[in-house]
């Protein structure tokens, strides 16, 4: 009894001595771990572009170049030389209310031109085109022209600033789509019509109306992480009137 008792008793006192082991919610592992590299998980790309006060990018274009005619009856023309090429820098320059809509304010200089600069007042909820302005300096003051645009795709009724102007409306889904539409606040009939790459990480962009008697067609291509369309071209009666391509950028840090 005596020897039994004493052995019941260490026993005891051994597991009095052992710390109570928990048990423990299994942790979730930091950001980033369990993926390769450690690093985080990519953003989803869109082709829609986000843009901050202070980001910037040119574009390249070919100028209209004025040549001698051939015979002395024949006025001087104007045609584009493709080994000629020069840019234009787009700046964000504000984030400002107009009429009650919050705009990405972008600033257009052509490298050269200190007389004719572009202002394009672009909604942020929507990323549509409210108002286009052309400011050129006349004896040290500033003319402005504006074209107001509603919620839609903007193509120009006007030509000859050799810089495409035109601006899509993106699809609300990343999708191909077809709309129709008219050009700004006029009845001349316009349609949009949008194509996705299989990744949808470009998409191109094809309007066409018919502006004074002429089929004009406007193409744009957008890459996903790129600020701006980055190849671009305008049609009238299938002359090529307007070309660009993106050449560089750069965002805010």
């Amino acid at each position: 009894m005596t020897k039994w008792f004493w052995a019941v008793a260490a026993s005891l006192a051994l597991l009095a001595a052992v710390p109570a082991v928990r048990a423990q919610e299994p942790k979730e592992p930091p950001a980033g771990e369990g993926m390769e590299g450690g690093e985080e998980p990519p953003a989803e790309k869109t082709v829609v572009p986000t843009w901050e006060v202070g980001d910037w990018w040119k574009v390249q274009y070919m100028p209209l170049i004025g040549n001698m005619p051939k015979r002395p009856t024949n006025g001087p023309s104007l045609t584009r030389d493709p080994r000629v090429k020069e840019t234009c820098t787009f700046t964000v320059e504000d984030l400002k209310d107009l009429d009650g809509n919050l705009c990405y304010v972008l600033k257009v200089a052509a490298e050269g031109d200190e007389k004719t600069s572009y202002r394009i007042w672009i909604r942020q909820a929507n990323l549509t085109v409210k108002l286009f302005e052309e400011v050129r300096l006349v004896d040290g003051q500033e003319s402005v022209t504006g074209t107001k645009n509603p919620v839609k795709p903007f193509f120009r009724l006007e030509s000859g600033t050799t810089i495409p102007f035109d601006f899509p409306r993106f699809p609300v889904e990343e999708a191909d789509e077809t709309t129709g539409d008219t050009v700004q606040n006029t009845s001349v009939p316009m349609v949009q019509k949008a194509t996705y790459a299989k990744d949808k990480l470009t998409v191109s962009f094809e309007s066409s109306a018919r502006v004074n008697g002429k089929e004009v067609k406007s193409y744009q291509k957008w890459e996903a992480g790129k600020p701006w369309w980055v190849e671009a071209k305008r049609t009238e009666a299938g002359v090529d009137a307007e070309m660009g391509k993106l050449v560089d950028w750069s965002r805010k840090e």
